[in-house]
């Protein structure tokens, strides 16, 4: 906060502006000496009080008024809406007090009981209104506005009897310090008229409000009336107070007026009419003066034929005297009510509903769950043919279907007591929880099924409505010509304008006031760092809306944690737990009391800072670790796999250099002497002898025989193969079976080759042999190819065809006593192998084998 001190001499009008303080005095014609009190015209003239009274603009020369009469010091000045003057002096007494510059003309300002001449004042205030405030010395606080003038003391609720400031805030709200404290005034939707407002009891219990401009109100002290009294009556007068009406003879239960203007009363055992100044009581049909136990409800009909409901019967009245009486099915209990409705029957409410046409009463069927529900008060119009007040919420009937609004979708309560439509349509409800209104529009989009949440507006005790206490009489609302609503409660008579209800439309300022994490203050500027883990933070924010505080809803969000807005809530701190490290952006938006909401709101940003063991570089050395102990696990179980294939093909090869050694020391050796002995027996025989012909051609196939066994068991011995061997192998068989078949055989070879184990060699042979004998015998193929690719990982073996496929529970089964798909398998999973199968109908089959590096080729020839 900046301090300027005012150099003494230099004027007793100052400004600050640009930062800095300017003071005018008698060079920039402004001559007083000292300022108690400051205002502004329409004109843009200030008007400065002091040792007396000056008008003045800066450029111009103070023009003084008051400087013909003697007069103490000038207290405070004001300047009304049609720029009347309004100077409250430190004296009393005639031309002192508050003097008012009318016309040109000063005067004491006086009405019915106030003159303004006999206050002492400290402080002036024109609202935005144009009401007058003057806070006195020992006197309260005084409105004047509309030529009526209201007092506010310390005995009706003031915080003390002197006044020494007034403010108006930028909502309206008048803000008065006392001696005692401090008070805030505020315009209300509601006006309330209680004993203090003239009405003679404290159970005010019905209201009518005539078509003349006066309000009847009914009330009575106890169950028990004990001899005449006075209905209250509101007369259009300036100043607004109820007086007592004329004297009936009962205590009211009901009130209607008619087509002619004469008021109707039910007064508990008569039935009487108010007309000019007269009372006359209703006749029975014996012509004697009509007596019942109560008369909770009097409407009229289309025929102007009234209708009054007493606790056993319906009566029907004209010209003031009971035509017919129909019994109610139900006697009545503690409520009554009439409405007449839309097709010409008379609805009659006694807790359970019933209707009255031709002649007869009847029960109204409600709907499923609501038959043992309270009807409360109805209403039957073009608009609306049947809705009910009920105890359990709004009830609609259209003569198609039921509607039910209750707190499920859109009622603050479900406890309904009365209601009435006001002039443009809008519902206004009496419930449990204060006074609701529906707009005509909300109104109309629940009718038709749009809006099956419509917006409900709740007046509560802020407002200036207590809540309801139903009584059995009627009516409790009442709709003025002038279209003032107006409504008993039980306690007082209470009064609202739905063309002025009071809306606040200033959007609440939002400030984001501090953080606190883990009992530490941080200010809600800049970019506060917050150490890291807090456990908890919390964030405190306002809005700046002061007419009713607990009327101001807030909704925020976090960016970085929240997924969506929170709220709507009344509490003014947002509460946060173990928030990760990182930046954070907090919104916060507000609404004021009348649902107007500050979009833009505040926003406030923090950081939190991590630990060593939350920052970037620390989670990816984990990474990289977790990654690296992942990678040696995979190659240490790679190397583990490959080491048992080896070993296992290592046994197949021991295992094939026994039966070598077999083979050659018994098999060969036995079959080579057995060759010799046949050769000795051929060399006996003679020359040409056609058997030493033939055993001479058996020994030859017996030695190629013998070579070729040696050939093989020498392979058997053999650890690798050479280079070339499995391709001419598979392109040998390939050309073979070509032979007998139309279909193009074709090998291609992809890589160096390279010598491969000799058990691999085998098993990957015997699966391609198998592979092209089942494509040339069952696949009807044009074309079958052969693709072998060497690779510095793996060796691939591709076997496909252009042919008509596999049958798919062919492939999955096989072929019945046949074990060709399967042996392929079984030979793959000796060898560590991978074989795959793909195949569509018309379109082919195709056979891969893919064998890892360490696998197919012998260590000392690994690819370079």
């Amino acid at each position: 906060m900046t301090r300027y001190r005012v150099p003494e001499g230099k004027g007793a009008v100052c400004e600050v502006a640009g930062g800095g303080l300017r003071c005018y005095g008698p060079s920039d014609g402004m001559p007083a000496k000292k300022g108690t009190g400051i205002t502004e015209d329409q004109a843009g003239y200030l008007w400065i009080a002091g040792e007396s009274l000056y008008r003045w603009k800066r450029g111009t020369k103070a023009t003084e008024y008051l400087n013909g009469i003697k007069h103490p010091t000038i207290v405070d000045v004001a300047v009304d809406h049609s720029g009347d003057v309004w100077a409250a002096m430190d004296g009393v007494g005639p031309q002192f007090g508050v003097q008012h510059l009318h016309n040109g003309a000063w005067s004491e300002y006086s009405t019915a009981g106030f003159h303004s001449s006999s206050l002492r004042a400290n402080a002036l205030l024109v609202d935005r209104d144009g009401a007058v405030w003057i806070g006195t010395e020992n006197d309260g606080l005084y409105r004047v506005s509309g030529g009526s003038v209201d007092h506010f003391s310390k005995p009706n609720g003031l915080s003390g009897h002197k006044v020494a400031r007034i403010m108006e805030d930028h909502e309206g709200n008048i803000w008065i310090s006392t001696d005692g404290g401090m008070d805030m005034f505020r315009n209300l939707p509601a006006t309330m008229y209680s004993e203090d407002e003239g009405l003679s009891s404290a159970h005010a219990t019905a209201v009518i409000a005539s078509r003349d401009g006066f309000v009847w109100a009914g009330a009575y002290d106890g169950e028990e009336w004990d001899g005449e009294r006075s209905a209250d009556i509101l007369r259009p007068r300036p100043n607004l107070r109820f007086a007592p009406g004329p004297e009936f003879p009962g205590k009211i239960e009901s009130m209607f007026q008619d087509h002619a203007g004469a008021l109707w009363l039910g007064l508990g055992n008569s039935l009487s009419v108010y007309e000019e100044g007269r009372v006359e009581k209703v006749l029975d049909r014996d012509g004697q003066v009509l007596r019942l136990d109560s008369t909770p409800a009097i409407i009229e009909d289309s025929t102007h034929t009234i209708l009054a409901l007493s606790e056993t019967h319906l009566l029907f009245i004209r010209d003031r005297r009971v035509q017919a009486e129909v019994p109610l099915p139900h006697r009545l209990t503690n409520l009554g009510l009439l409405v007449a409705d839309q097709d010409g029957g008379i609805l009659i409410g006694t807790g359970r509903l019933m209707r009255y046409k031709n002649g007869i009463i009847q029960d109204y069927a409600l709907p499923d769950g609501q038959t043992s529900t309270s009807v409360l008060d109805v209403i039957s119009d073009a608009a609306d043919p049947l809705l009910l007040a009920t105890a359990d919420g709004l009830l609609r009937w259209d003569q198609k279907r039921w509607q039910l609004l209750n707190q499920d979708n859109g009622l603050p309560c479900n406890h309904l007591l009365s209601f009435i439509k006001d002039r443009h349509g809008s519902l206004w409800m009496q419930s449990g929880c204060g006074l609701l209104k529906m707009e005509a529009s909300e109104l109309q989009k629940w009718r038709i099924g749009q809006l099956l949440q419509p917006k409900v507006i709740t007046f509560d005790m802020s407002d200036g409505v207590e809540t309801n206490r139903h009584f059995s009489t009627q009516p409790q609302m009442s709709l003025a010509p002038s279209g003032r609503l107006w409504f008993a409660n039980g306690n007082t008579i209470e009064s609202i304008d739905p063309d002025r209800v009071y809306e606040n439309r200033l959007p609440p300022p939002v400030h984001v006031e501090q953080l606190i994490a883990n009992g530490t203050l941080y200010q809600a500027v800049g970019r506060p760092h917050i150490p890291p883990n807090p456990r908890n933070l919390e964030i405190d924010y306002t809005g700046l809306s002061f007419s009713i505080p607990q009327k101001v809803f807030f909704r925020y969000f976090l960016e970085g944690h929240d997924k969506d807005w929170q709220g709507p809530v009344t509490r003014r701190q947002a509460f946060y737990t173990d928030l990760t490290p990182g930046k954070y952006r907090f919104h916060v938006i507000a609404c004021n009391n009348s649902g107007v909401w500050n979009n833009t709101g505040a926003v406030t940003e923090f950081v939190i800072q991590p630990t060593f063991y939350q920052t970037w570089w620390f989670r990816a050395g984990m990474v990289i670790i977790a990654a690296g102990l992942l990678w040696g696990l995979y190659l240490l179980r790679l190397k583990q796999a490959t080491a048992n294939a080896q070993e296992r093909i290592l046994t197949q090869v021991q295992e094939r250099e026994r039966i070598a050694r077999e083979l050659h020391d018994t098999l060969l050796q036995g079959f080579q002497g057995i060759a010799l002995q046949v050769q000795g027996v051929a060399k006996k025989l003679n020359v040409q002898d056609p058997l030493r012909k033939t055993m001479e051609e058996v020994l030859d196939r017996a030695d190629e025989t013998l070579s070729e066994a040696r050939q093989r068991v020498r392979k058997l011995r053999q650890r690798s193969t050479e280079e070339d061997e499995l391709p001419k192998l598979i392109e040998k068989c390939g050309r073979e079976l070509s032979q007998d078949h139309t279909a193009n055989f074709v090998l291609t070879i992809i890589g160096a080759q390279r010598p491969l184990e000799s058990a691999v060699q085998d098993e990957a042979y015997d699966i391609a042999v198998e592979s092209l004998r089942n494509a040339f015998r069952h696949a009807s193929a044009a074309r079958i190819e052969v693709e072998i690719v060497y690779d510095s990982n793996f060796l691939r073996i591709r076997v496909r065809d252009d042919g008509v496929g596999i049958e798919d529970d062919l492939l999955a089964n096989g072929r019945p006593g046949h074990w060709g798909l399967i042996g392929m398998h079984e030979r793959a999973k000796a060898i560590r192998a991978e074989l795959k199968i793909w195949t569509r109908a018309d379109a082919g089959t195709e056979i891969e084998l893919v064998i890892p590096a360490a696998l197919a080729f012998p260590r000392n020839n690994a690819a370079v």
